[in-house]
């Protein structure tokens, strides 16, 4: 990968901190203290209607305007058309690695994963009470873990041929094992963005799913975001060159 410019922001000492305390959590950290005002102040009063953001009816326009601007603002980041859906999820990325199982292995079929990280492994972990599992790439290899490598063209990665997706952690922040890229395969594809969403250029649309809990580069814990293909385009745009048994 070609060098960048370093961006200003990491050029410029960080400001000390609201009440003088840092956090050097894996996870969450400070927000930008301007999205904490906007936060404090929408739960006073949200828009001007004289009540806060977690006093409105779901159904009301006021929450409903949020809620599609906050979907806007993810179509804008992720360059998703109308061919996917957005969906605001409770829970973090382990029930919806449990989902994820449970809809679509529940009735026959294979998930192929990666094995990158302690996350893979956990996605795995819930995936195996609801049907097959496939472990198409070991990246555990004696104390550390790797991903499989990108000028293989997804040669080192294998799938058996009742295979309904390929799953993989992009980026994980406790072994340290990160993807340049996508992995290549034939199958759709679904990615766990949790650690790193939006904070590289990535093709989502290529994916037929993506999930990102919060508490890390999304946000606030409790809430994750689900970046799905319609059923009617549910394959993703091939990455070719993975083999099937």
């Amino acid at each position: 990968m070609s060098s960048s410019p370093i961006h200003a922001a990491f050029t410029t000492p960080p400001a000390t901190p609201r009440h003088g305390v840092y956090n050097f959590s894996a996870g969450p950290s400070h927000m930008p203290i301007e999205v904490i005002d906007q936060i404090r102040e929408e739960l006073l009063d949200l828009g001007e209607t004289g009540i806060g953001l977690i006093e409105h009816s779901h159904r009301g326009p006021a929450y409903m305007d949020a809620s599609a601007e906050a979907e806007a603002v993810i179509r804008r980041l992720t360059g998703v058309g109308d061919e996917h859906a957005v969906i605001f999820m409770p829970g973090g990325a382990t029930v919806n690695f449990a989902f994820l199982a449970l809809n679509f292995l529940s009735e026959g079929g294979t998930g192929v994963y990666l094995d990158t990280s302690v996350w893979a492994q956990k996605a795995i972990e819930e995936a195996k009470p609801v049907g097959n599992v496939h472990v198409g790439f070991n990246g555990r290899g004696g104390d550390g873990f790797s991903c499989p490598d990108p000028t293989k063209a997804g040669t080192d990665i294998d799938a058996p041929s009742d295979a309904a997706y390929l799953f993989y952690c992009a980026n994980n922040t406790g072994e340290g094992t990160w993807f340049t890229e996508p992995p290549r395969s034939d199958l759709p594809l679904i990615g766990d963005l949790t650690s790193d969403i939006f904070s590289r250029p990535w093709p989502f649309a290529d994916h037929a799913m993506t999930i990102a809990a919060g508490q890390k580069n999304l946000g606030a814990a409790g809430c994750s975001v689900i970046v799905a293909k319609l059923p009617h385009q549910a394959k993703c745009a091939p990455r070719p060159n993975v083999r099937t048994a």
